[in-house]
């Protein structure tokens, strides 16, 4: 008894440890874990390993990618030096590149995001429109097919693709796939028995759920093609949930430089839950993963990853200095409104110096407690003249548009836990002509908007004003 006792008294003491000096949790977070381990020795050690414990993902990460991120620097080192010289270019006036380089450079000096040049885009609103495409591209694949989602659901658009992979698997394509134990949770095993059995290979990235989640969506096939943005696969992105529709998303297509980077960042989250055999046959294939493409279309574009694997930040920071980079214009789509403290002091310094803010939500309340939290924000903006418009159905779309220059579409909630928790992705694209698309389809989705009613909204009842702050407080675990 001593003795077990002796074990987890050391436990305690290492989790502590690693709360300070390993994983550089941030004062408050870290000063709440050790309180908890010091409190309650046994149930504070489960609750940190569930919700808490990053150090074996980062660990995982730093050691086995090493050699991948090597070759990656080399590049990096390349680019640094390009970008210092950024000048007027392509469909930019003088000033406004002036600003976007601004943000490339610290993009790539940060989060050593290269700035992808040639790439051919196609943006899908519709579920449907989505993966009609991307499944002609899948049973097109000749090498191999890279998968990484948040959920899967084992429903009809579920079971096409894993039919379709499995196809392919069995004519000797490369298949693999990344799925979240949380966002897969109530997936079956048994809809990807018949990939394994046909040499595709599937894993589940914290495959007991967990308070960190893999929220990325990417596709690349045979290293040419590339999906990325906020559909997961299943019957609700095609208007079919019994409630929220019709549901609104958006999802790219990319073909050019910007499939290096989406394949990149499979292979190192794939690499990161490999055997070291395994890893060193993936790098010996390294190069037919990016094989050469023939497009010519200059579209200027940066990948930024987010995730436990890095203390940097980097979502979050980069979506700073994109908000704070705008002049005269913030246009967002966001399923529901929850920054944390810096961001929302951003947005409120912004709005409150001129800048035109425009936030499109969802009308269908997302949940019972994302809606009342995303009230409480609502009143924090409005005070200085944001404008609040709400989707007549489910909008789960994330993109924003900086004064009609920059873009940006991805994985990321406006929330904290996508902007510090999880592993996300999303592209900033620097383009006037882009953005102007964008901007058309921002203006096309208004016509399907309500303006929040600032009267009837300042009138709403104490209870609901209490729900708000009571739920506010659990709003770094939503």
């Amino acid at each position: 008894m001593l003795l077990i006792a002796f074990i987890l008294l050391l436990l305690n003491l290492f989790f502590m440890i690693s709360v300070v000096f390993i994983e550089y949790k941030k004062p408050e977070e870290a000063i709440l874990w050790v309180f908890i381990l010091m409190v309650f020795p046994v149930v504070g050690m489960v609750i940190y390993l569930v919700l808490g414990n990053t150090i074996n993902y980062k660990l995982s990460y730093w050691r086995k990618n090493k050699k991948l991120k090597v070759v990656y620097a080399e590049y990096v080192r390349k680019q640094v030096l390009y970008a210092r010289n950024l000048s007027k270019s392509g469909n930019f006036s003088e000033a406004e590149f002036a600003e976007t380089a601004s943000v490339i450079r610290f993009n790539l000096n940060y989060s050593e995001s290269l700035l992808m040049q040639k790439n051919d885009v196609e943006i899908f609103c519709w579920g449907q429109d989505k993966y009609a495409a991307m499944f002609a591209d899948m049973r097109q694949a000749q090498k191999s097919i890279h998968i990484e989602y948040y959920a899967i659901d084992a429903d009809k658009v579920g079971k096409e693709l894993a039919a379709i992979l499995t196809e392919r698997a069995k004519a000797g394509v490369d298949v693999k796939v990344i799925i979240d134990g949380f966002g897969c949770l109530m997936t079956p095993a048994s809809l990807f028995r018949p990939l394994r059995e046909a040499g595709g290979v599937v894993k589940k990235t914290r495959p007991f759920g967990s308070h960190f989640r893999n929220h990325r969506k990417i596709v690349v096939i045979d290293g040419e093609i590339g999906y990325t943005g906020g559909m997961n696969i299943g019957k609700d992105f095609i208007s079919e949930h019994k409630i929220k529709t019709p549901w609104r998303d958006t999802h790219m297509r990319v073909v050019g430089d910007g499939v290096y980077a989406l394949q990149y960042i499979f292979l190192t989250d794939w690499i990161a839950m490999c055997r070291k055999k395994v890893i060193e046959l993936e790098l010996e294939k390294a190069p037919s993963y990016f094989p050469a493409h023939q497009v010519t279309n200059t579209l200027y574009c940066q990948y930024i990853t987010g995730g436990i694997d890095s203390d940097k930040d980097a979502i979050k920071l980069s979506y700073l200095r994109m908000l704070t980079s705008a002049k005269n214009s913030i246009l967002m789509q966001t399923p529901y409104i929850i920054p944390d403290n810096s961001i929302l002091d951003a947005l409120k310094v912004i709005a409150a110096s001129g800048v035109e803010i425009k936030i499109m939500i969802a009308g269908i309340i997302p949940s019972v407690y994302l809606n009342p939290v995303t009230n409480y924000y609502i009143e924090q903006l409005v005070k200085y003249g944001v404008k609040i418009y709400k989707y007549n159905g489910y909008l789960h779309s994330k993109t924003m548009l900086i004064d009609d220059v920059l873009t940006c579409i991805g994985s990321v909630n406006f929330d904290t836990r996508s902007l510090e928790i999880n592993d996300e992705v999303c592209a900033f694209f620097y383009d006037k002509q882009f953005a102007e698309k964008n901007t058309a389809i921002f203006a096309e989705d208004l016509q399907h908007c309500q303006e929040l009613d600032y009267e009837a909204f300042a009138k709403r009842s104490w209870r609901a004003r209490v729900a708000e702050k009571f739920f506010r407080i659990f709003t770094p675990i939503m």
